[in-house]
């Protein structure tokens, strides 16, 4: 646990900040008496991804081939693909 000043966190507070550690507090004095007490807060437990929570947000047109002619140069793009691309977005 640290200890500050009031004078000193109010002149680095932002520094004080940066530095506090997960789970770490630190006291505010005022005449060597605490006043308040800081504490660092851990990020938010991320909830895990569901596959498929984003379906219906994208719509993908079937007749948008023609941007894929542009790639038949660089080989980026297989017939195979092209053909596995037009299935999906056919059904």
């Amino acid at each position: 646990m640290t200890t500050v000043s009031i004078e000193e966190a109010q002149a680095k507070l932002p520094e004080l900040i940066e530095h506090l550690a997960k789970g770490e507090e630190l006291v505010i004095t005022r005449n060597q008496q605490p006043i308040a007490r800081l504490l660092a807060e851990g990020r938010p437990k991320r909830q895990p991804r569901k596959a498929g929570s984003a379906k219906g947000l994208l719509t993908i047109l079937a007749e948008d081939d023609e941007h894929l002619e542009d790639f038949k140069e660089t080989n980026c793009v297989s017939n195979d693909q092209r053909r596995s691309t037009k299935k999906i977005l056919e059904q």
